[in-house]
C-alpha cells in the first residue's frame, strides 16, 4: 500500500514538473537573431556564401511557416515557395535556402527587403506559432544589398516568336548581348567571368572560359556577344545561357544570371506561319 501511494506520489510530482517546464519554456514567442539584421546592409557574397535565418526562443510550430514571407519592390513570396527551409538546433532555427531564380533574379545590388513573420489581409492576422500555441507579434526585418558590386546581365534579343520569351525557328538569328556594370563606389576591382550554354539535354557548353579582368569604377559596359542564325541542325528544346561573375582573388560570387530561349517548333509549338519542319 506505501508503495503504491509513493508511485501516486512520485507520478503527480513529476507531471507537476513537466507543466511547469512546458509554461516556463511556451511563455512569450521571440524573435531572437536574424540575419541579415533589420536595418542591416550587407553584400551580395554574404547572402550567397551565408544564409537567410531566424532564430527564436522556441521551436516553431511547422505548420505555420508559411506565414513568413519576402517581399521586394516588385514581388512578394513566401519562404517555402521561393526555396526551402531548413530546421535547426530543434526546430528553433530557420535557415532559408532561395532557388537559383530568386537569387539570380533579386539579389541584385542596391536591391530593397523586408521579411514579414506573420501577415495581415482583410483585417485577419495570420501569425507564426510556436509548438506550445504562442503567436509571435507580426515582426518586420528589413535590410538591403550594398550598391558598390559589379553585376553581369544578359538580354537575348531578335526576330522571335514572342517578346516576352524569345521562340526562334528555323532561319531566325539571336543576338545575345553582355552588360557589364562597376558602380564608382565599386572601385577597381579583379574580376574572373565566364559564360556557358545549357543545352534543351541539360548539357553545358562553355562560350568563355573563366578568365580574369580588371574592371574600374563607373564602367558600364556593353557589347554583342553572339549573333548566330538557326540552320535547323540544332536540337529542339529550351536554351539557357548562364554568367557569373566571382572575385578573382577569394573566389566570392559577386553576380550570377541567365538567359533562356527556346528553338523549334517540333517539339513546342507551330512556327510562326503555322507550318514549319522544325
Amino acid at each position: 500500500m506505501m508503495r503504491k501511494i509513493f508511485l501516486v506520489w512520485m507520478m503527480s510530482g513529476l507531471v507537476s514538473v513537466l507543466c511547469y517546464q512546458m509554461q516556463a519554456q511556451a511563455g512569450d514567442f521571440m524573435l531572437s537573431e536574424s540575419y541579415p539584421a533589420s536595418g542591416q546592409t550587407v553584400k551580395v557574397p554574404d547572402l550567397f556564401n551565408n544564409r537567410i535565418y531566424l532564430k527564436f526562443n522556441n521551436p516553431v510550430d511547422r505548420d505555420t511557416i508559411t506565414r513568413i514571407v519576402i517581399e521586394s519592390v516588385s514581388d512578394y513570396c513566401q519562404l517555402n515557395m521561393c526555396g526551402w527551409i531548413e530546421y535547426a538546433e530543434n526546430d528553433t532555427e530557420l535557415i532559408w535556402h532561395p532557388n537559383d531564380n530568386y537569387e539570380i533574379f533579386f539579389f541584385k545590388p542596391g536591391a530593397s527587403f523586408k521579411i514579414r513573420i506573420g501577415v495581415s489581409d482583410l483585417g485577419m492576422q495570420y501569425r507564426l506559432k510556436d509548438i506550445y500555441g504562442e503567436k509571435l507579434p507580426i515582426t518586420y526585418i528589413e535590410f538591403k544589398i550594398d550598391e558598390c558590386t559589379p553585376a553581369i546581365k544578359i538580354n537575348v534579343s531578335g526576330n522571335s516568336l514572342h517578346d516576352y520569351f524569345p521562340a526562334f525557328i528555323l532561319g531566325d538569328t539571336i543576338t545575345v548581348q553582355i552588360h557589364l556594370v562597376n558602380p564608382v563606389c565599386g572601385g577597381e576591382i579583379e574580376i574572373e567571368g565566364k559564360i556557358w550554354l545549357e543545352l534543351p539535354d541539360g548539357t553545358s557548353i562553355p562560350l568563355i572560359s573563366p578568365a580574369a579582368f580588371k574592371l574600374y569604377g563607373g564602367d558600364d559596359i556593353s557589347f554583342n556577344f553572339i549573333r548566330y542564325t538557326f540552320s535547323g541542325t540544332e536540337p529542339c528544346g529550351y536554351y539557357k545561357i548562364g554568367a557569373r561573375l566571382i572575385n578573382a582573388i577569394n573566389g566570392d560570387y559577386y553576380s550570377r544570371t541567365h538567359a533562356s530561349f527556346s528553338f523549334g517548333t517540333k517539339c513546342l509549338w507551330l512556327g510562326r506561319y503555322g507550318f514549319s519542319n522544325n
